[in-house]
């Protein structure tokens, strides 16, 4: 049953968007642990005109009003492609806010779901901002401090908000914190890894930023390959990932950027990153001006973690036990380095290997992030 004092109205103009965009402030601004995104960078991503993802799929944006006064969100997205590989019609559900009020969640949701009717969608799936590629999930828990670069932060009610409105786990994401003290190279993996280049010998290689085009299609053509059969994957066009790679052009370690070679040729890499968000926290309106730079210019050289975020082999090699290799390499990297802590997360729950990888590693699993699912 709609509610008579909430109005939904969706994002026509740029005004709109804006009001869309400032959400995030009103429901998180007093948690310390909450780390603004900046606003320049949550415009870009949701810009339907500019924006490469949305060339090969569809979103629409709305804002629920309660008194007058804007309190939610939620994006309704339709990619072809995931109802492709999924084999049903699946729409999405992304950057969802709201203040914590059943009713406010259930207009939003029904927004999102009656847009998505149009194209005979059947279920929806979500939070997903707004491709597997980027943000997805709720937290869940580890509440206590904050995300690593690239992962939401929400408030504790959103979990059962979701359940409220009878919406069911899909899938749950692990990230595992390994502090430096706790980092080891364990026998195992330097067992492994002289087992593995006994009979594939590989070599391992960092990023080299004087060719970044080149290096980022190396990473793009080795993601597409890699990733083709996993749960909830999308292939990212060569725009969209040359757009996700300039984004992060500026915060690249290229020790961290591991890329291994069989006979010359890229067989697959591990990508880590330096927690920026450990600069973003600091800018609480999320603005650039007046202060903004400021903290950039200072903190950026500060930065003490890392987020490993993501391992790819190409599927020929994937039975070869190359994961062990970049492990091991890339422990070694941040044990010899000033980085004092680090991450690996979006860690699928049932993907054993990686998850045996980090407690091999050292690491404690600190957080949860969850998909939620339901009927339309």
């Amino acid at each position: 049953m709609k509610s008579q004092n909430i109005k939904i109205h969706p994002v026509q103009s740029r005004r709109s968007l804006s009001t869309f965009i400032n959400i995030p402030w009103q429901i998180n601004a007093k948690s310390p642990h909450w780390v603004p995104p900046l606003r320049m960078d949550r415009r870009r991503i949701l810009d339907q005109k500019r924006h490469p993802f949305y060339k090969e799929n569809q979103a629409a944006f709305f804002i629920a009003y309660q008194a007058g006064k804007a309190v939610g969100r939620i994006a309704a997205i339709f990619s072809p492609e995931h109802c492709r590989r999924s084999g049903e019609q699946c729409g999405m559900f992304g950057f969802l806010e709201a203040i914590d009020d059943t009713a406010v969640f259930s207009e939003l949701m029904e927004a999102a779901e009656e847009w998505l009717s149009q194209f005979q969608c059947k279920r929806i799936i979500g939070p997903i901002n707004p491709s597997t590629n980027y943000e997805l999930g709720f937290l869940i828990d580890g509440f206590d401090s904050p995300p690593f670069l690239m992962l939401s932060y929400n408030p504790p009610y959103y979990d059962g908000q979701m359940q409220k409105l009878g919406l069911q786990k899909v899938r749950d994401f692990y990230a595992w914190y390994i502090d430096k003290q706790r980092l080891q190279v364990p026998d195992k993996l330097i067992r492994i890894r002289k087992r593995v280049v006994s009979r594939l010998p590989v070599t391992i290689r960092s990023g080299n930023m004087k060719h970044f085009d080149q290096e980022l299609k190396i990473l793009q053509d080795i993601y597409n390959d890699a990733w083709q059969d996993h749960w909830g994957f999308l292939p990212m066009s060569d725009a969209e990932f040359a757009h996700l790679g300039q984004d992060l052009r500026l915060i690249i370690d290229p020790e961290l950027v591991l890329i291994a070679e069989y006979e010359q040729e890229p067989i697959g890499f591990l990508l880590a990153l330096p927690n920026f968000n450990e600069v973003l926290i600091h800018i609480r309106n999320g603005r650039l001006l007046p202060t903004g730079l400021w903290h950039i210019l200072k903190r950026r050289r500060k930065i003490r973690g890392v987020r490993v975020i993501t391992l790819g082999v190409k599927r020929q090699f994937q039975q070869s036990g190359l994961g062990s290799l970049f492990y091991e390499e890339i422990a070694r990297r941040i044990i010899t380095q000033e980085y004092d802590h680090a991450e690996m997360s979006w860690v699928m729950e049932d993907n054993g290997p990686m998850n045996s990888a980090a407690r091999l590693l050292g690491g404690k699993k600190y957080k949860t992030y969850r998909l939620y699912e339901r009927e339309i």
